[in-house]
């Protein structure tokens, strides 16, 4: 998408945009830890890689769940087990920035730590090949 501001990706032409939040009923407000899994099941539950004006959801396919969140100071850390499904190189930042994105807007922190199965899911993706 042209003209908007977000997170750019190098070689990637694109960027990571916040569209807009999802209602989530009984989960706390934002700084609540079950604020932040309840918006994090919001993403990892859609089905569709697209999600309306150009918009993408590169999570559509993966197979992850939320087994721990906490936030101490100005950090939320999120544990997540299961498999991150990648289409490819520009695909890998897409997903992390789609989970530490989601994560700070409902922490309302300025620090995420991703973790799958304890590792920091930047190292476990560029380990997936192996």
């Amino acid at each position: 998408m042209d003209n908007l501001e977000g997170i750019e990706f190098p070689g990637c032409g694109d960027s990571s945009l916040m569209e807009s939040t999802a209602p989530v009923s009984g989960a706390g407000a934002v700084g609540d830890p079950s604020f932040v899994e309840a918006g994090l099941q919001v993403l990892l539950d859609q089905t569709e890689y697209e999600v309306g004006s150009g918009l993408t959801n590169s999570l559509y396919q993966s197979e992850l769940e939320v087994t721990e969140v906490s936030i101490s100071g100005d950090t939320v850390t999120v544990d997540l087990t299961g498999t991150p499904i990648s289409a490819g190189t520009c695909d890998d930042p897409r997903i992390i920035a789609q989970l530490e994105n989601t994560a700070l807007a409902n922490a309302g922190v300025d620090t995420a730590d991703i973790l799958l199965d304890g590792t920091p899911i930047q190292e476990a993706m560029s380990q997936k090949g192996s």
